[in-house]
């Protein structure tokens, strides 16, 4: 139709525009041709300047061609490239998005009938079509013949995901069975496979039990399951088993027989799919169920895997870290018994919520820690498999929309000596989505077939909304992206690459990674496109900046317990790091095992224990947390844990799918957050990435507060003990106060908090240290120069980090007061020598303190034995505003400097001495946010300026008419 509308040539440009906004891997083909055929691992990115010599070992040509657009999608008429590129723009808009998932799940649907007409046929004619094949068998098979005519097969699913009973999974096998009678009735090979779900036919609770009672017989064999049938291994040694703490029950005789009904379900749909020679993939799902999909899964390929082609394919999620280890425990088992392994390789698509499940019982995440790790894993099993079947056994769907995984497979493969067209490889990607690599791969020679969901779009809604959140961001870059795709559309193109990773705690939600924009929530996506284009203008970078990938790693160095480059210099976050006895690390053990005795699983004994035995708590707690707990604890006593669990999705809208204004200054201080220690050292590394997520996303959250500087300081101390989404709900707790005071107004306008805390920390040292106090005021010596970033920071900055870990144990549990006295202790550790100083060295000595001085167990027992004239307690909010407003009459007045009470906190991290620092500065907390050098406060200089600014030297006699401002502290 399009031929008839339009001229031929501007046809020709139509079409050329539209597959070049399709053909999403061309660009990264490029970045691919250094990759060795000859191993599937992955290849660390090369150096950006590269040697004639790589260049030349790498000149043989590619497997795979995506440069050819017209011929990638020859076989597709305009408008269906049209309707495709109009699609996938759509669900790329985030508040279109996010507005029809609000409508699909509101009450409006089931209420009002004509919206509910109008929504579905809205979605029938856009997303639907081109996400799915159709309502019924008919439509579906309109839609393969497409497919097939396109060079592609197809693996057809009947898109039914969970059911609660036996009737409903009954009824769910009457679709399956329809589906492998229509593929039945079509050409020979058109239907490559049949793809299930257990938890369909078989009542997800059921499920659940019998996945509880396989675990507990890993755990302990001797615990009998007379119904268990000989099988498979299902777990390997590295396998979790959290979600089964406590021995379960048996299987009741219904649950029994309930279980052979699931099972004879699975056996029916499989004699049928032996009677059409069609395959039966069986999809994976939670690990809470997997075992028992495993289980019945594994029982049905040993009774009707019999030839050398499988007939049933189960799935391995390469996204666990046990997943390889279970391959191969599975198929030796298989080849053991003689029975051929069918496997369906993918990578994962519940990711947040394993995480988080892990997460609150306190176990380690059995997700990979990285994407890069994802990878490795998921090419290592594709290897693994491509060499089974190169030695005649076993068979192989690599479904990936990774274009890298693609390429390295394929040859692999050709390197192996597998035929193309070998029936017991096959590659997969969604109906709909990756076009450009099922393409490739076919004009490459390979089997490729599309998996084309169908059914009553009532039903296709949770996989439609789950393709709308994977694609959602695919063109919403923010107003940077976009600007930078203006300034250079030929290496800034967007490009995304769907990686199933689950993300919105949803059971049926996935996640997506853009090459070239939005960080996924809990992995480690590249930063936006604004960050390359800052760093690339910066006098910072001199180099070319890769336009996706992150920097070379930093070489190696030697690192002390917690990860930081070891140094000689004290007054750093690394220094005095040193290692441990074997008295240490027994004494360690065994304050664990008291921990976790106290906190339960996953916590669940805490607020009982808090309530019963405060005292033992506030003990331990000064003693220290162990490091193995700090995480778990921190989120306990801080409140965070419960701010998100209420919260579900909130991070991930915040970090994927908002903008912030604070953008660029984050990326100006992000690699200036603990730049020693080896998680944030490489350049757009996981840890300046999951930094900058973590910033973004509060920035956003609070807009009032936006971002200033030392928030990186706390934001990377929380990191390295918790995830993205856990270290940003922290962060919200000690902002907003969700236990004891909140600390926001350290960073507002006017630092109202900064002002009060350092008036009151003057005033307390001059009551507990009068000698100290008045050699201050004779030197004009006042906290800000020396305590700000004490309070900004709570000495996470310039401070040891075992000591800096201590205080942070104290101080989400008792709050701001032990900042203060730890202050004081410091100070009068040092009260004799400091009482001696002229003004020119108590300002080196007030931040370089002593090596006995650092030490926690001598400081925090000094600062615990404090008791403050003035009785420290949280401030309410209402305590805080008065103080401001009685600060700010005073700043009125001129009682304080005019400059503090303006400035943002930037200024005070920024400025020093009047001189803006250099970014290569080490010095980034400043304490001295005047306009003049402290050159000028010597004696010969001009002191009466320093006095008509410095707030902390006005009289106490000057606030006499205002005593509530201490009552704060009352």
């Amino acid at each position: 139709m399009a031929t008839k509308v339009l001229p031929p040539k501007q046809l020709q440009n139509l079409r050329f525009f539209i597959t070049r906004s399709l053909n999403t891997s061309s660009s990264s083909s490029k970045a691919s041709a250094a990759v060795s055929p000859l191993n599937l691992a992955e290849k660390p990115e090369p150096p950006i300047q590269e040697p004639p010599t790589i260049i030349q070992d790498h000149a043989k040509p590619s497997i795979l061609d995506f440069n050819d657009d017209r011929k990638l999608f020859s076989n597709l008429p305009t408008t269906k490239l049209l309707h495709a590129s109009s699609n996938l723009h759509l669900v790329s808009i985030g508040p279109l998005v996010d507005f029809g998932m609000w409508v699909m799940n509101s009450r409006i649907m089931e209420t009002d009938n004509i919206l509910r007409d109008v929504v579905l046929k809205t979605v029938r004619h856009t997303f639907f079509k081109h996400f799915c094949a159709g309502e019924d068998v008919v439509e579906a098979r309109r839609c393969i013949e497409r497919v097939n005519e396109a060079g592609l097969r197809v693996m057809l699913a009947f898109a039914v995901e969970y059911t609660s009973n036996n009737d409903a999974c009954d009824q769910n096998l009457k679709g399956f069975l329809d589906s492998v009678q229509s593929a039945m009735s079509l050409p020979p090979s058109s239907v490559s496979s049949v793809v299930a779900k257990i938890t369909a036919m078989c009542p997800l609770s059921l499920l659940e039990r019998v996945s509880d009672v396989l675990r507990w017989q890993q755990r302990d064999p001797s615990f009998n399951l007379p119904w268990k049938q000989k099988s498979f291994p299902i777990f390997s040694d590295s396998s979790p088993l959290y979600h089964t703490l406590k021995k379960p029950e048996p299987l009741t005789p219904q649950e029994e027989n309930d279980l052979q009904l699931g099972q004879e379900r699975l056996w029916k749909l499989c004699e049928k799919c032996v009677q059409a020679n069609i395959p039966l993939t069986v999809d994976a799902e939670h690990i809470s169920v997997q075992p028992a999909i495993d289980y019945l899964t594994y029982l049905t390929a040993i009774k009707y895997n019999k030839n050398d082609n499988p007939i049933v394919y189960g799935t391995i999620q390469a996204y666990l870290k046990d997943a390889k280890e279970r391959l191969l425990l599975a198929t030796k088992a298989a080849d053991k018994m003689g029975v051929p392994m069918g496997i369906k390789l993918v990578r994962g698509a519940y990711m947040s919520s394993e995480r988080k499940i892990a997460s609150s019982l306190g176990y380690e995440s059995p997700i990979h820690n990285s994407i890069q790790e994802t990878h490795a894993s998921y090419n290592d099993c594709a290897s693994f498999m491509l060499e089974k079947i190169a030695n005649s056994s076993n068979a192989v769907i690599l479904a990936t929309h990774n274009v890298e995984s693609g390429r390295l497979a394929a040859t692999k493969a050709i390197d192996l000596g597998i035929e193309k067209r070998n029936q017991k490889l096959e590659f997969a990607q969604l109906y709909g989505m990756s076009d450009a690599l099922s393409f490739g791969l076919r004009n490459a020679g390979f089997l490729v077939s599309k998996c084309t969901p169908y059914g009553p779009i009532e039903m296709v809604i949770p996989y439609l909304l789950r393709r709308a959140e994977e694609n959602r961001g695919l063109l919403s870059a923010s107003s940077i992206d976009r600007e930078l795709t203006r300034w250079n559309p030929t290496s800034w193109k967007i490009q995304y690459d769907v990686i199933a990773f689950e993300s919105t705690g949803k059971p049926y939600q996935s996640d997506f990674r853009l090459v070239s924009g939005l960080p996924c929530q809990g992995e480690l996506g590249p930063l936006p496109c604004g960050i390359l284009k800052f760093l690339s203008n910066s006098s910072m970078e001199k180099k070319k900046i890769d336009e996706y990938e992150p920097g070379p790693l930093p070489s190696p160095r030697p690192l002390d317990r917690f990860g930081f480059v070891k140094q000689e210099v004290n007054n750093s976050p690394h220094g005095l790091t040193k290692g441990r006895s074997a008295y240490e690390f027994e004494r360690e053990e065994r304050r664990v095992r008291k921990w976790r005795k106290m906190i339960g699983v996953g916590g669940s004994d805490w607020k009982l224990y808090v309530q019963r035995k405060p005292h033992v708590v506030k003990r331990r707690i000064r003693k220290g947390i162990p490091d193995c707990l700090r995480g778990l604890v921190w989120q306990l006593i801080s409140g965070s844990r419960d701010l998100l669990l209420m919260n579900p999705g909130v991070y991930e809208q915040l970090v994927i799918y908002e903008t912030s204004a604070s953008e660029l200054d984050i990326i100006r201080d992000i690699s200036r957050t603990f730049p020693s220690h080896v998680f944030f050292q490489q350049r757009h590394g996981p840890g300046q990435r999951s930094l900058y997520n973590v910033l973004k996303a509060y920035s956003v959250y609070d807009r009032d507060v936006g971002y200033v500087q030392g928030m990186g300081f706390l934001a990377g101390l929380l990191l390295l003990y918790m995830s993205e989404e856990d270290a940003f709900w922290l962060l919200v707790a000690l902002l907003k106060g969700a236990v004891h005071a909140p600390m926001e107004g350290l960073y507002q306008v006017g630092l109202p908090l900064v002002q009060q805390y350092l008036f009151q920390f003057d005033c307390l040292m001059k009551e507990h240290m009068p000698k100290l106090g008045e050699h201050f005021t004779q030197e004009i010596i006042n906290p800000s120069m020396y305590a700000s970033q004490w309070f900004i920071t709570v000495f996470s900055y310039s401070f040891p980090f075992h000591l800096a870990l201590r205080i942070w144990d104290v101080f989400l549990y008792e709050g701001v007061k032990i900042v203060f006295k730890v202050g004081l202790a410091l100070l009068k550790y040092c009260h004799d020598d400091l009482v001696k100083l002229p003004f020119e060295k108590l300002v080196h000595a007030l931040r370089n303190f002593p090596e006995g001085a650092m030490d926690p167990d001598t400081v925090l027992p000094m600062a615990n034995s404090i008791k403050p004239l003035f009785l420290f307690r949280d401030c309410k909010s209402t305590e805080v505003s008065r103080a401001n407003q009685l600060i700010k009459i005073l700043a009125d007045r001129e009682f304080l400097s005019s400059q503090i009470g303006l400035t943002r906190l930037n200024d005070l991290m920024e400025s020093k001495g009047g001189k803006k620092k250099s970014s290569s500065s080490k010095s980034l907390c400043y304490e001295a946010p005047l306009g003049y050098s402290i050159e000028d406060l010597r004696p010969a200089g001009g002191i009466k300026k320093f006095r008509s600014a410095a707030y902390s030297n006005v009289s106490l006699n000057a606030f006499g008419n205002h005593p509530e401002i201490f009552q704060v502290l009352t």
